[in-house]
């Protein structure tokens, strides 16, 4: 697992060796976490909509599902099980914020 620029590379769990971005796993994660893309949603101050398709294009990057969808809630599926603390790891190593870019003098001046 490397993490660049907020991406991770996740070299043994995706089909072509892709790229994983940070804010996808973040919606894992608190789907993982809180149980349903509802409560995931207001825990990450998001739709539940958002959640439910940001984890639909992470698993259609991975190539695999992440969650068994069911009446009592979600359930992670082995993939996601081993994602998981690979996820956390990204977490945990991520800095809170994103480095602002330095401010750019105006036209014309030093």
């Amino acid at each position: 697992m490397v993490l660049r620029n907020r991406r991770m590379t996740l070299c043994p769990l995706m089909p072509t060796g892709g790229t994983l971005d940070w804010n996808d796993l973040r919606y894992f994660l608190a789907v993982a976490r809180e149980g349903s893309t509802l409560a995931a949603g207001r825990a990450l101050r998001v739709s539940q909509t958002t959640v439910a398709r940001r984890i639909a294009a992470l698993e259609g990057s991975i190539g695999f599902p992440l969650f068994d969808k069911r009446q009592a809630g979600y359930k992670l599926t082995p993939i996601a099980e081993d994602l998981l603390p690979l996820a956390a790891r990204v977490e945990a190593e991520a800095p809170a914020k994103p480095a602002a870019a330095p401010a750019k003098p105006a036209a014309g001046k030093p």
